[in-house]
This record gives structure tokens, sequence and C-alpha cells, in this order.
């Protein structure tokens, strides 16, 4: 069987149509390809919409000394840096934020500041912590959790679980795991 696709208008087997159970014929009128660029436009208008919000009307990385305004570099990011445990939780951010009214605690950055601002726990446009030697950050860094998150962690093994010290400080199991075997660095 054939059947049009009501926003393309090109006729398609019905096998490139999604199934829909509310349909008397069973299938959606738009075929799979144009369900995918509906979806990609949703998301790129949401992204916009988020960006605009927390970035003004013309989003600019709000990190200090860097001024990237290319919409395809900026992102949102998690002031408290707790992203990574806030992805657990949200399928896609951009949506979240648009139904919880854009609440408090995000920003606009680059990629560039976003990334580093998770690995390294600092922005090298902030102009501290220059680093001219990489190996040594592997060896000495924590990561996201900050030296002081991963100083308590620290403490808290010596008399807890891994388990136990991971779902105390809401932290993953293999960061936890890290820092009791020596992986990562830190002063007692």
């Amino acid at each position: 069987m054939v059947k049009k696709c009501s926003r393309c208008q090109i006729v398609k087997d019905e096998l490139q149509y999604p199934k829909d159970k509310r349909r008397s014929h069973g299938l959606n009128p738009e075929c799979n390809e144009c369900m995918c660029l509906k979806a990609k436009e949703c998301r790129l208008r949401n992204r916009w919409k988020v960006l605009n919000h927390y970035g003004g009307d013309s989003p600019v990385c709000a990190c200090a000394n860097c001024h990237e305004k290319n919409f395809e570099f900026l992102t949102v990011d998690h002031i408290n840096g707790d992203g990574a445990e806030h992805r657990r939780t949200v399928k896609h951010i951009y949506t979240w934020l648009i139904k919880n009214r854009f609440p408090f605690g995000f920003q606009v950055l680059c990629m560039n500041c976003n990334l580093a601002r998770g690995v390294y726990g600092y922005c090298p446009h902030d102009g501290i912590h220059s680093i001219t030697h990489p190996p040594q950050i592997r060896k000495n860094g924590t990561g996201s959790i900050g030296i002081e998150k991963a100083r308590l962690i620290k403490q808290m093994l010596k008399t807890l679980s891994i388990n136990a010290v991971a779902k105390a400080t809401k932290t993953t199991r293999p960061t936890v795991r890290k820092i009791h075997r020596g992986l990562t660095w830190v002063e007692a």
C-alpha cells in the first residue's frame, strides 16, 4: 500500500510512515523523514528560545574573556556544576527548561568554556590555572566534582563503603572508586 505524506506531498510506501494507533488506518500522516525534520526544527527552536532567555536577544558566552556569539557554539551551563546529575533525570534539557519556566541556576557558555569548567573546574579564559603540561592535569585533576568534594569523599571512604559514599555525596560510583584507588590525586 502507498500513501501520500501530508507534509512533503510525496507518495511513499506505508513502511515509510510511523505507526499511529489513534488513526483509523494506523499510520501517521507524515513520513519518517518529515517527522525527523519536524523534531529537529522543534529542538532548534527550543534551543534558540533558551539561549535567548539566558543570554539576551543576541546570546553571548557568559565567560568573562570569551565573548563567543555564534549560535552553533553556544550551550546552556549548570552554574552549580551539577549538569551530569541533572542529565540523568532529564532527556531534553532545552524542553525541560521551557516547561519549567526557565529556572535560575543556568547560563549561556560556549562549548569550550563549558567543557573546560566541567572537566578542569575552571575556564582558561579566566586567566588563572593556566596549564602547560596536560599529563599533570590527568594525574592531579578531580574532574567536575571539585577538590573539596573529592577530599570529603576520601575522608568518608575511611569509614564507609563505596556505595554508601556515592549515595551520600550524590556522586557516581566510578568516580568514588577512582578516588578510593588513588587514580585521582587528592590530599586527605
